[in-house]
């Protein structure tokens, strides 16, 4: 389930309104079972407890060791995960300076990606088609320094918005780029 944020700001100094404003997009992603991670380690802690005491004993069957094996290597992997599981994104123009996108994972690592003013081109909402899902996604070109050529780049690409939060960044997003060009 994800939460979207819009804030917009405007700068000042010395009670003269500067003409640079910025607009912040997040998008959270907000767990409905924040405490199941906790409980399959709690669980993996009973079990490699008990058989411990199991193996010291040298009379623990192959298919407990084999149980264990395989307890270890779901939750570790499940850990692993989580861990490294996206929370949140967040995209903040800052007009006339450029485009900031930021991810966050649980862990607390922090991806940045600075645009330039200079290179943004425009936004888009696109529709991928994967299988039989459609999925939407907010996209901006981006023009490369020495070639000319745009690229495009998909923004909020982990936590994947849903599309009326999209149809309300774009709008936001496409009048300031309009605004300041």
């Amino acid at each position: 389930m994800e939460q979207v944020q819009l804030v917009s700001k405007c700068f000042s100094r010395g009670g003269k309104l500067e003409h640079s404003c910025s607009k912040e997009f997040t998008v959270f992603y907000r767990s409905e079972k924040p405490l199941f991670g906790l409980l399959s380690l709690f669980v993996l802690a009973v079990a490699v407890a008990t058989k411990t005491l199991c193996l010291q004993e040298f009379s623990c069957p192959p298919s407990d060791v084999f149980f264990l094996g395989i307890l270890v290597i779901v939750t570790v992997s499940y850990f692993i995960t989580y861990v490294s599981a996206v929370q949140q994104e967040t995209l903040l123009l800052v007009m006339p300076l450029g485009l900031q996108m930021s991810t966050k994972k649980r862990s607390g690592k922090q991806d940045i990606t600075w645009i330039p003013w200079c290179l943004i081109g425009n936004f888009m909402i696109l529709d991928v088609i994967t299988g039989q899902k459609v999925i939407f996604c907010l996209a901006v070109t981006v023009k490369e320094q020495a070639g000319g050529e745009e690229k495009t780049l998909i923004l909020f690409r982990n936590l994947r918005p849903r599309l009326n939060h999209l149809e309300t960044i774009y709008r936001e997003l496409q009048t300031s780029l309009d605004k300041y060009r």
